[in-house]
């Protein structure tokens, strides 16, 4: 039992100390240590959940405003200065999480990227496993889920597959190439699944229809006002899905052995 108070206790790095005490008082005095040891321990932990929380946070706001910045102007037409501003953040911040702007444009391209991938390739897979596949269904499966995300209410897929589109014109710069190489096995599935379909069609052929089906969907998707205007507002780019009832029939024909 701890002795009361008097003038021959002492204070000792905020604990007091008290003569005589004995072994009972240095237990004590170790228990209040540690205490106040993990007290400071679960402040700090506390404290380094929300800042890596606010870091996650402010990342994710840039690859937003990146988003958008590449979307709308492409790579060399966007500036790390006026991503900064739309994310509220400075350059040097951007430079923190993403060292140059080749990093960051790889790293808003990889935010997305396996989903984006994995939705196409899910749609591919599961028109080839219908008994009546055809080249039609095929590339309806292809187009079909990228409209989707393009006219969906998400803004950040919507940017996403606009960027994409823009970077596939691109693609044969360095800054863009790499970051663009991790999409091309939705392109390269789509590629296949109409081969084993149409085996028997020459190279050539095949090929011509390949890039006819792949830059008409490239251009589609950035058109501010082309289809409309050479429809006489028959069709709508702000309508893409329904433009697409008619445009697989045609995509498809070119697929037919000349």
């Amino acid at each position: 039992m701890w002795p009361p108070l008097t003038k021959n206790c002492l204070s000792v790095s905020g604990f007091w100390y008290v003569p005589g005490a004995g072994h009972a008082g240095e237990e004590q005095r170790g228990k209040m240590r540690m205490g106040s040891a993990h007290s400071e321990r679960v402040k700090e932990g506390s404290r380094s959940r929300v800042f890596h929380k606010k870091g996650q946070q402010r990342r994710e706001e840039i690859l937003d405003a990146a988003e958008v910045g590449f979307a709308d102007h492409g790579y060399f037409g966007a500036s790390l200065r006026e991503i900064a501003d739309v994310a509220g953040a400075n350059i040097g911040l951007i430079n923190y999480y993403f060292r140059n702007k080749e990093s960051l444009c790889g790293a808003v391209l990889e935010r997305r990227r396996s989903a984006f991938v994995f939705t196409i390739i899910d749609s591919l897979q599961t028109a080839r496993a219908q008994p009546d596949a055809s080249i039609p269904s095929i590339i309806r499966a292809y187009i079909e889920p990228i409209l989707a995300l393009h006219e969906g209410e998400d803004a950040g897929w919507r940017n996403y597959v606009r960027l994409t589109a823009r970077f596939m014109l691109a693609t044969d710069q360095r800054e863009i190439k790499q970051a663009m190489a991790a999409l091309e096995s939705s392109a390269q599935y789509f590629m296949a699944s109409l081969r084993a379909i149409a085996p028997e069609m020459c190279d050539e052929h095949f090929y011509t229809a390949m890039y006819v089906v792949e830059a008409t969907l490239t251009y589609m998707l950035q058109d501010p006002t082309l289809l409309d205007r050479r429809s006489s507002g028959i069709h709508s780019i702000s309508n893409l899905t329904a433009f697409l009832e008619h445009l697989v029939p045609v995509l498809g024909a070119g697929f037919r052995n000349a």
